[in-house]
């Protein structure tokens, strides 16, 4: 199973800021830059903000931002969360259903940008082409996720990452403790129940 599909057999797989005086970059994280956008996600559990890497990939990052500023999220829900691994959502309503997104955007993937602890990414399938709305969040470091051969140009090797999380890696590791059932979905809703941005 490619790790970051999704339960629902589709084509889609697998990101009011938080005092955002208090959204320092994670210690270290030599992708900050003080002009990237920073997004709140306000969830069921508590609030999870992102610094977007609009300068690493800009059309990934415009995307998300589309989503959010249509309040595409409002109401979907982190349908697949593995503990130790990953929580994603961006997509799915608390019926089961998935919400139809836009157009696939361009496979974009930088490798300055790496998945460590709190990274969010694209959620796709077996076509790199083919993310839309979902995203995932790292819980700890999982590096298998990364470009395999970093010196490749072929669009099928990793995920893309866009942000990283600044404030409330709390709650993404609450969301990834939630009971499952075998298909890796919560068995209670987790809900996204809105998006905001601040600097973009």
């Amino acid at each position: 199973m490619t790790p970051l599909r999704a339960p629902f057999g589709t084509s889609v797989i697998v990101a009011t800021a938080v005092a955002l005086s208090g959204c320092a970059a994670p210690p270290g994280d030599p992708n900050h830059d003080a002009s990237n956008p920073v997004a709140t996600l306000h969830t069921s559990m508590g609030e999870i903000a992102i610094e977007l890497y609009r300068a690493k990939v800009p059309e990934t990052v415009d995307n998300f931002l589309s989503y959010a500023r249509a309040r595409f999220y409002e109401g979907t829900i982190f349908h697949r969360v593995i503990d130790d691994f990953v929580v994603q959502g961006g997509g799915v309503l608390q019926n089961g259903t998935e919400k139809p997104t836009q157009e696939p955007i361009p496979f974009e993937i930088d490798n300055d940008l790496t998945h460590v602890d709190g990274a969010v990414g694209m959620a796709r399938t077996e076509d790199p082409d083919s993310a839309t709305s979902q995203f995932y969040i790292a819980d700890g470091k999982q590096h298998r996720l990364d470009d395999s051969n970093r010196l490749s140009t072929r669009k099928e090797h990793g995920y893309a990452v866009f942000a990283r999380v600044v404030a409330g890696m709390d709650v993404v590791r609450a969301i990834a403790k939630v009971p499952t059932d075998s298909n890796d979905q919560p068995l209670r809703d987790v809900v996204l129940e809105r998006v905001t941005v601040a600097g973009s």
